[in-house]
């Protein structure tokens, strides 16, 4: 019961973090574009989306399981993970510093990244990463479309983890990489220091719990939405997505045998869920 407190606890505050940069920073960027009148942006169909998705996932899958030199396989999500990590986190801090100033700290985050590999520098990464995906959706597409990916992207999670499984062979080779396109939350804080490979192996997988950056970056981009029309549903909305969060953490924490499980189904419904709560209010 201790190791659950402490989750929860540590889930808790990278969770606020996350969706605190994220609301932050959305308004900035919704400020930003308001009061220009030269930038004109592109809104992206579902249907563009979904095969983006598609690719990006497709091309990462098959890297995994077909490229057999571990070398080439290592260099190759390193680099990904280290665009990711540098972009995300230009975009966020350039917000808020000078560009100069945002290039070096991101910089530095993935020379830390790299040469620590550990799981406190893969969640500082993802901290950034993820609110910078977030936003760069969301200003993207209108809510109705956000309403649909959601839900095509929840029915594409369970699939994916208890049908095909591919997302299951995917999360694992990242893993014998060392590394991870989420979140790692250790039962014990002496644990942030570790190797991510070392406390998620397969021999020492009940020393951490991860959540994929989409677990997260899903409720966001329906929160982001939301903010467009009303911020009061969007930080009522966030509630309800909190609860998602923890409760797809409960399910997992509680089976008698652990095994992977989509974590979208519960965390979208509670995001649902407090919209229509919402709009009876």
């Amino acid at each position: 019961m201790q190791d659950i407190k402490k989750l929860f606890v540590f889930q808790g505050l990278i969770f606020s973090v996350v969706f605190l940069i994220t609301i932050l920073s959305f308004l900035k960027v919704e400020s930003i574009l308001n009061s220009s009148l030269s930038i004109s942006l592109k809104e992206y169909s579902i249907w563009e989306i979904i095969i983006g998705v598609i690719i990006a996932s497709l091309i990462l899958l098959l890297f995994i399981k077909f490229v057999h030199k571990e070398k080439l396989k290592k260099a190759f999500l390193y680099f990904i993970f280290g665009f990711i990590s540098l972009w995300g986190s230009v975009f966020i801090l350039s917000l808020w510093i000078n560009f100069l100033s945002a290039m070096i700290i991101s910089l530095a985050i993935v020379i830390f990244v790299f040469s620590y590999r550990n799981v406190l520098f893969n969640n500082i990464a993802m901290m950034l990463a993820v609110p910078a995906a977030v936003i760069n959706l969301s200003i993207a597409v209108n809510f109705e479309t956000t309403v649909l990916f959601l839900l095509i992207l929840t029915i594409y999670d369970y699939i994916a983890v208890y049908e095909t499984r591919h997302m299951v062979d995917m999360a694992k080779g990242m893993v014998q990489q060392g590394v991870v396109f989420g979140f790692v939350f250790p039962r014990k804080t002496e644990y942030l220091e570790s190797k991510v490979s070392q406390i998620i192996g397969q021999e020492e997988k009940n020393k951490a719990f991860i959540m994929g950056s989409g677990d997260v970056a899903i409720p966001l981009l329906f929160i982001t939405n939301l903010l467009k029309y009303s911020h009061s549903a969007a930080i009522f909305v966030s509630f309800f997505a909190f609860l998602g969060l923890f409760l797809s953490f409960l399910i997992f924490y509680f089976q008698k045998d652990k095994q992977p499980m989509p974590a979208l189904p519960p965390i979208v419904l509670m995001c649902f869920l407090g919209a229509l709560i919402y709009s009876f209010v």
